[in-house]
């Protein structure tokens, strides 16, 4: 708890000198202003073997007010979100968010650095209001030439997350990473990064108990009683590496290997009866929950009138945590082992200008995953989204 304490006052400290900074910047500002509104279709939207399918449209706004400088610009903006589901009209749930971001550039200009932090809030309907939560996060991220065919990216990002519904899960995650990139005459670029997650969760809640009255007391004995049950800390170090080569003047290819490996060996565990929906923030199933390996292809195609087309495929392992494989009737399988996953992926997406700052992007995607807990065993997943984009 003490941690726990220490971060938000910390989150508090970001998030107030950056507002002060803000403050403290001249006048002279522009307003952006951006409408996203979108539809997808998802013919598994739960991501089991029931398939059922659902459909999603959404709308987001973005306000922004943006102050630049001859080396510097400040942003400060308002993020909204709703999404609406035919199927399950319960999940509907909405996003809002404040922050505020500051930018530098040093050097020759092409290196630079960035602090910012936001608040949010999401709010959902009765039946799914366990995903409620309310959260503020701080991040630094900066990018140095070392040399020029030598790019570092580095960047720090600490966010704290109260869901008021399902307190267990609250947590702070601090999240480390590294890339660097590396140019080639070909032209060919290499890139390696590295990252590190660390979810601190609230630990268990325990209080002493005595028996007796105040005179006797001391002849009782007393006992420890777990009042409130906790969630174990998570741990991940993510390793990858990438090639990315443009094979002629509007064409690009690109390919990538990860691998995730948990330092830590809890896992969460999911309230009975629930499931999370697949668009949601994972509270069951993020990315701390398994270890595996991935690996990726990517081919981007610009076309005539500004267009872009990208192909992309892939295939990933999936090793689960403290999870037993369980059958559908949710009973651990005979051989007793753990949760494992092979999941096949590809999409391809359009993107198309239409004027300056009007947009309209479309993509389809599918997937497989082969799993030995029959829940999460399906083939054939199919889905299709549209959005369009217009930024004044």
């Amino acid at each position: 708890m003490a941690i726990e304490s220490a971060n938000r006052r910390l989150l508090t400290v970001i998030f107030t000198l950056t507002l002060l900074l803000v403050i403290s910047r001249p006048v002279l500002a522009e307003t952006v202003k951006r409408i996203t509104m979108g539809a997808s279709y998802d013919s598994n939207a739960y991501g089991s073997y029931e398939e059922l399918t659902d459909y999603v449209s959404s709308l987001g706004l973005y306000l922004g007010y943006r102050a630049p400088g001859e080396r510097s610009e400040v942003e400060t903006y308002y993020t909204g979100d709703g999404n609406l589901f035919v199927n399950t009209g319960t999940r509907a749930f909405a996003t809002n968010s404040l922050g505020v971001v500051y930018a530098r550039k040093i050097g020759e200009n092409r290196s630079g650095f960035s602090v910012g932090a936001s608040s949010s809030l999401r709010t959902n309907r009765a039946d799914y209001s366990f995903y409620n939560y309310a959260g503020i996060q701080g991040a630094a991220n900066g990018k140095w030439y070392v040399h020029p065919t030598v790019l570092l990216r580095t960047g720090y990002r600490l966010r704290w997350r109260n869901y008021w519904n399902l307190d267990t899960f609250s947590y702070t995650e601090h999240y480390l990473s590294a890339q660097i990139d590396k140019y080639l005459s070909t032209p060919t670029t290499l890139r390696g990064d590295i990252s590190f997650g660390y979810k601190n969760h609230r630990s268990p809640h325990y209080e002493t108990v005595g028996f007796g009255d105040r005179f006797q007391r001391g002849m009782a004995p007393s006992q420890s009683i777990l009042v409130e049950q906790g969630v174990p800390d998570e741990g991940q170090v993510i390793l990858g590496v990438q090639i990315a080569q443009s094979l002629a003047r509007k064409t690009g290819l690109s390919l990538r290997y990860q691998t995730r490996v948990n330092t830590t060996s809890g896992t969460d565990a999911l309230p009975e009866g629930e499931s999370a929906y697949i668009n949601d923030d994972e509270i069951f199933n993020d990315r701390y929950d398994y270890e595996g390996h991935e690996w990726t292809v990517r081919l981007t195609q610009l076309l005539p009138w500004r267009s872009r087309v990208g192909f992309e495929g892939g295939y990933e392992t999936r090793r689960y945590d403290g999870r037993t494989a369980r059958d559908l009737a949710g009973q651990p399988i005979a051989s007793g082992a753990l949760r494992s996953d092979r999941v096949t992926f590809a999409s391809v997406s359009l993107e198309k200008p239409f004027a300056p700052g009007v947009s309209i992007n479309l993509c389809y995607g599918y997937e497989r995953n082969r799993s030995n807990d029959l829940y999460y065993d399906y083939s054939g997943r199919h889905g299709l989204s549209v959005r369009f984009n217009v930024e004044f």
